[in-house]
């Protein structure tokens, strides 16, 4: 979030995201990063920015091991758990495959989850391949 200083120098009142800026009137107000361009477009106005506060905390450290920055201090993050359903239906095709040849997605698990929500064919025939070629070495 940032705070503005917002002048209006016109002579008429403006009204830019839910504010009004009367005349020759200074306003302090509170928008995001975004919406200060929104602001700053209309000719009349004249902005300062006041204050930059930061919404979300820093990150430090690699993907395998996320930190998470609170005033100095270094936590370690919570693991996300893993959800094979909304990874199936999120990633592409590839990614579901590596999963399934790396061992951390069963082939059955993806099939079933890949019938019943996108039903994308190309993938579906690659994990049939995959069963069918486990069913063989098992059978052998």
């Amino acid at each position: 979030m940032v705070i503005l200083k917002v002048i209006n120098e016109g002579k008429k009142a403006v009204y830019r995201l839910g504010h009004r800026f009367d005349p020759k009137e200074e306003k302090e107000i509170q928008v995001t990063k975004k919406q200060v361009l929104t602001i700053k477009a209309h000719r009349d106005l004249k902005v300062q920015i006041v204050d930059e506060k930061k919404e979300v905390p820093e990150f430090s450290g690699t993907s395998e091991e996320m930190k998470l920055e609170v005033g100095g201090e270094v936590l370690p993050m919570e693991e996300k758990a893993f959800d094979p359903i909304e990874f199936v239906t999120s990633s592409t095709v590839n990614e579901v495959m590596e999963k399934v040849e790396g061992g951390g997605l069963s082939a059955e698990k993806a099939l079933e989850i890949e019938k019943e929500n996108q039903g994308r064919s190309s993938l579906i025939s690659k994990l049939e391949a995959v069963l069918e070629g486990s069913q063989e070495e098992q059978g052998e």
